[in-house]
């Protein structure tokens, strides 16, 4: 997705750091999730001057309910 953003003009590692981009992979499932969260990342970096955006700034934006039950059923197509 970076890399359609930006054209192939600039390498992912100097937005996101390698840390940040992992821990994305491992905790979002779907592109909604990934679409959201790496915009709230790229807005909390540009709040804060951050560049490249760290591990640390992407864990304090993702949504602490992720992994919770109803929005996994959620998901799933289940109706809470």
């Amino acid at each position: 997705m970076l890399e359609t953003c930006t054209e192939g003009r600039v390498e992912a590692e100097s937005i996101l750091t390698e840390d940040a981009i992992d821990l994305l992979a491992t905790k979002l499932r779907t592109p909604l999730q990934i679409q959201l969260h790496i915009s709230l990342a790229l807005e909390a970096g540009y709040l804060t001057g951050e560049k490249p955006v760290s591990a640390e700034l992407v864990e304090s934006v993702l949504s602490r309910q992720l992994d919770d039950l109803e929005p996994t059923l959620t998901r799933h197509g289940y109706r809470i």
